[in-house]
């Protein structure tokens, strides 16, 4: 008996003995006494052969079977909370406690949740990261390459407009933080 291919005799007796036939996928088995369902398992599953689907004579599982739809519940929309002014400047700490309060969170989940969204942003800006961050609808942040200025390179003096010889200065990156449209409009009101 070879590696790769089992005599009917063998999976006969295994499964009769109840065993499964793990690992013995995509085998070929050309005994027609075996029942339909046996050979199309052992020939298009990965899955383990089992005694009762044989006395059965089910036919094997697909792999990607479609899912009954569960029933579909009516969307329930939620009305927008009215957009009330801040007077006061908040700090991380009143920031932290507001997001707790009004969300019903400990406050130690609030803070979590502010901590992961900070990571997120510091993680997009970095420099191995993607470059930019996007929180939809409020802002949009940025960053562009500034290259490396030569000492002695002509720029113009914005007041007298005059050409001067300029310092040297070294490449940096630039942050540019855009609004988005729900920002725009709560700042127009």
């Amino acid at each position: 008996m070879s590696d790769d291919r089992l005599s009917s005799r063998k999976l006969k007796d295994w499964v009769a003995n109840g065993q499964q036939l793990m690992g013995l996928a995509r085998i070929n088995v050309s005994d027609k006494q075996l029942s339909r369902a046996f050979r199309a398992r052992a020939r298009n599953s990965y899955e383990p052969i089992r005694k009762s689907d044989m006395a059965r004579g089910k036919a094997a599982p697909k792999q990607a079977a479609t899912k009954k739809a569960a029933p579909k519940k009516p969307a329930v929309k939620r009305e927008a909370p009215a957009i009330r002014p801040v007077k006061e400047t908040l700090t991380k700490a009143a920031l932290i406690n507001l997001l707790a309060e009004q969300n019903e969170l400990p406050r130690k989940t609030a803070a979590a949740v502010y901590a992961s969204l900070e990571d997120l942003i510091l993680g997009s800006v970095h420099p191995r990261g993607v470059g930019e961050f996007t929180l939809p609808g409020m802002f949009k942040v940025t960053l562009r390459k500034v290259p490396a200025r030569r000492a002695g390179t002509l720029v113009r003096n914005p007041a007298t407009g005059e050409m001067v010889k300029a310092a040297a200065k070294p490449a940096s990156v630039r942050v540019k933080v855009r609004a988005l449209s729900k920002l725009k409009t709560a700042a127009t009101g």
